[in-house]
């Protein structure tokens, strides 16, 4: 686990969630500049059920479009846990499968 993605569940369960994004949007820069695709593709996971659950203006298209962006980086990589639980985070959400 990348240490921002870490940083991030950490706040998130210290019940910071602002704090959380800012570190889970690091980790997503950082794991995707640096070739570190399965970090990248669970800090999207991450980042879009942190804001399912906020639920705050804007946050499910940005939840919808992080999804879009985990779902095509674990079918590439043939990660199907994940992408069953990025499909089933989206179903839960009233999201299309997709």
């Amino acid at each position: 686990m990348s240490g921002n993605r870490l940083l991030g569940m950490t706040a998130l369960a210290a019940g910071d969630p602002d704090l959380a994004e800012i570190h889970l949007e690091e980790a997503i820069s950082f794991s995707g500049e640096a070739g570190f695709r399965p970090q990248e593709v669970w800090s999207l996971h991450d980042y879009a059920a942190l804001l399912l659950d906020r639920d705050a203006p804007g946050d499910r298209e940005k939840a919808t479009e992080l999804q879009d962006e985990a779902i095509a980086i674990a079918t590439d990589l043939g990660m199907k846990l994940l992408l069953e639980r990025v499909l089933a985070q989206r179903s839960a959400s009233g999201g299309l499968k997709a």
